[in-house]
């Protein structure tokens, strides 16, 4: 008997029927209940965009969805996105954690093209590899992070192994300025000057952001040097009417050092930039009936090139080879919102909209004399490019805070892969004693990069039959703050991943991607949290994720460990001792892994100044505080013990 592809989804509906009766028969919550709930999120992070495209409460997401906000990349002295993704269970990064270094970094062992990076909804990701870098995104314009785990297609498409929405900063709606400026100095040379400024002068509000980062490497001269830019303004025309813009340039420069491969025999360097206009305009027919409209353009450009230091890689100074990938690409969004509270007390919201974008890759590989040895050309040039429509729906159903049902159902094409439908259902229930219940089913799909399908690369062919990957996926969790001062959040998931992509030897010699394999991801997330006692509170989480089969690093199991001890005291200092274990199980010898030790990081601050509307903060970070040793390969081992120091104003 031929059973049906859908038949894991037909299956779940009675199950959240059943859960549906159950959650009507439970108590009704209590605003008691609730408000200790509340007490674990700033007002300002209750309500979140990404699940759905629509604000709604965090309390009532049906995804596993984690946040990192503004507060506690200030807390952490944080310099890049690599270091505040790194304290997020669920998500797993390879890195050498020197200073502004980037990561290869993925959601629940998936990989790295699985992951949608975005900005304000806009894609970050870059269309030849499906990869993307954070390095080009600044820490001090990133008002929070929301972090879905696990397939979100149903809403963006092409996002096998979960979303990364960061949401920059928007005007302050106070005719006073307010604004802050930071530098911080530390080992290696390693600076971070920032600033930006808020206000609205009457209808008109902006933000204006600059910064420069700079440092001569941690560890094997691993040196880094960024500017960045970033403006937003917003215009009110009316009650009904609100439409922005924001621009943003980052060009972050960096040299590999003594630690890439060859060692001392090769210099490697990387450039990057990326600059983007991102405008947007919202309607208010009424208060039940809303649309939005977005338009983007986004340029990016990798520019990495290795010279030979001795005759081991050719002439001494000669080219040993040379990547540019010079990205455009361009969107337009549009949705239309509906919402209604009916007499029964159920509220229903409703998300009905569309997605167009296009790309193009201009990729030129140059390779010295050893690369033409092996039989490459001097040089290698392609400029495939792509199109893509969506159109998606869908609806939330709450009753009151007891219940949630969100259903979605998204379709997508695109002129290299063709189409894709994805569905998805979830629910959150209310259990009556502060306890949170949530369950998703979804399908989703990765879309190939342009370079696996059609452009290339050195001894790569592109294959034109290769078709997207597509995941099942059912996650299960709980949330509750029942026990006094604690909140628990627990979260299960299981990923079937279909027509993987997957490397193989050509009659001639060269790689080509296929669609083969059957990979089966399953773990589980805890985290806790407690609320402050005599300024003293506690936080840790644990990720652990069962591959199988193992992927291309040998690697059939992973996980993590993180642990928070914050003191918070105005008055006197503040002290945040940050912990995280890795391990991730690359079997490879050459790699030379190791997963030893915990890397602890300690960070302190004492406002020094407060007078009228301006503060002023001494802070100081210590990294890697135990000399601790953990890295997968080599080329990301990281620097031992290095301390920071700086100050920052506030008005």
């Amino acid at each position: 008997m031929k059973f049906s592809k859908y038949r894991w989804l037909r299956n779940l509906c009675p199950a959240l029927l059943v859960t549906f009766v159950f959650c009507q028969m439970a108590a009704a919550v209590s605003e008691e209940e609730m408000a200790a709930l509340r007490i674990f999120y700033d007002d300002e992070d209750l309500k979140v965009i990404t699940p759905t495209r629509f604000p709604q409460p965090i309390f009532t997401v049906v995804n596993n969805i984690s946040l990192v906000t503004a507060n506690e990349i200030r807390e952490m002295n944080a310099h890049s996105m690599t270091e505040v993704l790194n304290r997020v269970p669920g998500v797993f990064l390879s890195s050498s954690q020197d200073f502004c270094d980037d990561s290869v970094l993925n959601i629940q062992q998936s990989a790295d093209l699985h992951v949608l990076l975005l900005l304000d909804g806009m894609p970050w990701n870059y269309l030849s590899n499906g990869a993307f870098t954070t390095s080009t995104i600044p820490v001090g314009i990133i008002e929070r992070i929301e972090i879905i785990k696990g397939p979100a297609s149903s809403v963006w498409g092409s996002s096998l192994g979960g979303v990364i929405n960061v949401i920059t900063k928007s005007p302050t709606k106070k005719a006073q300025p307010e604004g802050f400026v930071t530098t911080s100095y530390g080992e290696g040379n390693s600076a971070d000057y920032k600033a930006g400024i808020s206000g609205t002068a009457d209808r008109l509000g902006y933000f204006l952001f600059a910064g420069h980062q700079e440092s001569d490497g941690l560890l094997y001269s691993r040196y880094h040097d960024n500017n960045s830019l970033f403006s937003k303004i917003s215009l009110t025309g009316s009650r009904h009417v609100k439409m922005g813009m924001s621009i943003g340039y980052s060009e972050p420069s960096r040299s590999y050092g003594e630690g890439f491969p060859g060692g001392d025999t090769m210099l490697t360097t990387a450039e990057q930039r990326a600059f983007f206009v991102n405008g947007f305009m919202n309607l208010h027919f009424s208060r039940h009936f809303g649309f939005e409209l977005s338009a983007y353009t986004f340029k990016q450009k990798y520019d990495g090139l290795s010279l030979s230091l001795d005759e081991s890689y050719g002439t001494v100074g000669s080219l040993f080879q040379s990547q540019l990938y010079d990205e455009k690409a361009h969107g337009v969004s549009g949705k239309f919102s509906w919402r209604k509270k009916w007499e029964s007390g159920i509220g229903t919201i409703l998300v009905l909209g569309s997605d167009y974008k296009n790309g193009e890759l201009d990729q030129t590989l140059q390779h010295g004399e050893v690369y033409q040895g092996y039989g490459a050309l001097p040089m290698f040039r392609t400029s495939p490019d792509t199109e893509a429509w969506s159109v998606y729906m869908n609806v939330t159903m709450n009753v009151g805070w007891d219940f949630s049902l969100v259903s979605g159902i998204r379709y997508d094409y695109d002129d290299i892969s063709g189409s894709f439908v994805s569905p998805s259902i979830g629910f959150t229930c209310e259990i009556g004693d502060g306890t949170m219940l949530r369950g998703t089913a979804a399908r989703g799909f990765t879309s190939p990069p342009l370079i696996y399908k059609s452009g290339g690369a050195l001894w790569l062919d592109p294959n034109p039959d290769l078709e997207p990957e597509k995941v099942g996926s059912i996650q299960v969790g709980a949330e509750t703050v029942s026990i006094p001062y604690v909140w628990v959040k627990a979260t299960a998931f299981y990923h079937d991943l279909e027509n993987a992509f997957s490397r193989e030897t050509t009659a001639a010699g060269n790689n080509i991607y296929v669609n083969k394999g059957h990979i089966r991801r399953k773990g589980f997330e805890i985290e806790v949290e407690t609320l402050p006692v005599y300024h003293l509170s506690f936080s840790a989480g644990v990720a652990y994720v069962d591959i199988s089969p193992g992927d291309d690093t040998g690697a059939d199991e992973t996980y993590t460990w993180d642990i928070g001890i914050q003191y918070d005291h105005e008055k006197f200092f503040k002290a945040r001792l940050l912990g995280r274990y890795y391990w991730g199980d690359w079997h490879l010898p050459w790699f030379e892994s190791s997963y030893k030790d915990f890397i602890w990081d300690v960070h302190l601050s004492k406002e020094i100044s407060s007078k009228g509307n301006i503060s002023a903060e001494l802070f100081m970070s210590v990294r890697n505080l135990f000399n601790g040793d953990q890295h997968d390969d080599l080329l990301r081992e990281i620097p031992e013990r290095w301390v920071e120091g700086g100050i920052r104003f506030e008005f």
